[in-house]
């Protein structure tokens, strides 16, 4: 096992960073790092990281947050700066960490999305539970977080998704679009 021998900076590399953080759990070396919260404020954290988590289509660090004095989920995209220190920590991992509640402390939208065949590759890669229609259309329904950026997931997928549900969805991203027409007519 690779060991850091004394504290070092690491900047953002999404391979190199992940292995960096998964040998901070291993070796059970306390990170500090500035995380930038979904509300854009950034907070300089000092971790005992515990666990690598995959949810909701994104990597999260599970740990023991020395500020907050609390177990804590840390979306990888959102920490900079990352710094190895050589305290170790003693602490182990709960046995059960996945309470959706303390996972996602924010509101959510039930998404129904329609989308066509030549999408097939991303419901299968973004999506548990799907539905093929006898056109070859799929219908998902996922729950997210609210904020902006559903607008940019759900344009990302170009004139192969459709909005079924909730209604003002819908409305929000017809709003949206009129406003980048007026850009181009």
């Amino acid at each position: 096992m690779a060991s850091f021998g004394g504290e070092r900076i690491f900047n953002w590399n999404k391979w190199v960073y992940g292995i960096v953080v998964l040998i901070t759990i291993l070796e059970k070396h306390v990170i500090k790092f500035s995380y930038s919260s979904a509300k854009k404020q950034t907070t300089s954290r000092e971790v005992e990281p515990l666990k690598l988590c995959f949810k909701g289509g994104a990597w999260y660090l599970y740990g023991y947050c020395r500020a907050r004095k609390d177990m804590r989920f840390f979306k990888l995209r959102r920490i900079k700066e990352l710094i190895v220190e050589d305290k170790i920590f003693q602490r182990k991992k709960p046995k059960q960490i996945f309470l959706e509640k303390e996972v996602f402390q924010e509101d959510f939208i039930l998404l129904k999305l329609k989308l066509s065949e030549k999408m097939e590759y991303r419901v299968f890669d973004e999506f548990e539970v799907y539905e093929q229609q006898e056109d070859g259309s799929y219908i998902v329904e996922i729950k997210y977080p609210k904020g902006e950026w559903i607008f940019y997931y759900i344009m990302s997928f170009g004139s192969h998704c459709q909005v079924l549900e909730p209604e003002f969805v819908r409305k929000e991203i017809q709003a949206e679009l009129e406003k980048i027409l007026e850009y181009y007519f």
